[in-house]
């Protein structure tokens, strides 16, 4: 079973936000990436679960989990995890 991967992983004093980079030449439809963003999201999420075992002397207090999307080398969506 895949169990996915994390582009980033960001801490900034107690908020922790693992992030999935989307790129692509043209403007997002969200339809157009939904359905897939529901599979990724369960990766992900057993992704960090690893990442949070492995690194447990990090302190935080909250999490988040969000997809940003980049056109032509600029952001132009984000989306919070479910």
């Amino acid at each position: 079973m895949r169990e996915g991967e994390i582009d980033l992983v960001v801490q900034k004093r107690e908020l922790l936000m693992f992030v999935e980079v989307k790129t692509r030449s043209r403007d997002w439809e969200r339809s157009a990436w939904a359905a897939d963003w529901r599979g990724k999201n369960l990766r992900m999420r057993r992704a960090i679960r690893r990442f949070l075992l492995q690194h447990e002397d990090l302190e935080f207090s909250e999490y988040r989990v969000e997809i940003v999307f980049v056109t032509q080398g600029r952001v132009t969506a984000r989306f919070e995890g479910e």
